[in-house]
């Protein structure tokens, strides 16, 4: 982040880099861990804005996007010193990568996995049984 970076010109800044290695890169493919337990206002925003301008990076780049739940990603390894020496086994690099890289790199071996049919995270959950509800009084009068 740059010194009077506003919120806005980062995630620019984002969209732009992200499109630029996806065209230098030749990348055919955009994939990310879909976390789905911010506990603060910020986080969210964060999160919201980050995920945001993937997606619309694949849209206007024409690719497919494709968020894969934490747990599904865990699959490769759970914690983050685990995770870390996942990454470096399945992608046989010289030094153990850092938290962020090593859950950047298992995220993409579960991509690859799935790209490949070899992990099925698409089924479909079982729906759960409805319970009776009390009629809220003040629902009734709306």
């Amino acid at each position: 982040m740059l010194k009077g970076d506003t919120e806005g010109k980062r995630l620019w800044r984002f969209i732009m880099w992200l499109r630029s290695e996806v065209k230098q890169r030749n990348v055919g493919f955009l994939t990310y861990e879909d976390v789905r337990f911010q506990s603060t206002q910020a986080q969210t925003r964060l999160w919201s804005g980050w995920l945001t301008c993937v997606l619309l990076v694949g849209e206007f780049e024409k690719i497919p996007v494709k968020g894969f739940a934490t747990n599904t990603v865990k699959l490769t390894a759970s914690g983050k010193k685990r995770m870390q020496y996942a990454a470096k086994s399945l992608f046989n690099t010289k030094i153990l990568p850092e938290e962020n890289e090593a859950d950047a790199l298992c995220t993409l071996y579960t991509a690859e996995l799935w790209a490949d049919g070899k992990l099925l995270v698409d089924v479909p959950k079982k729906s759960r049984r409805q319970t009776s509800k009390k009629k809220d009084p003040q629902g009734v009068l709306l």
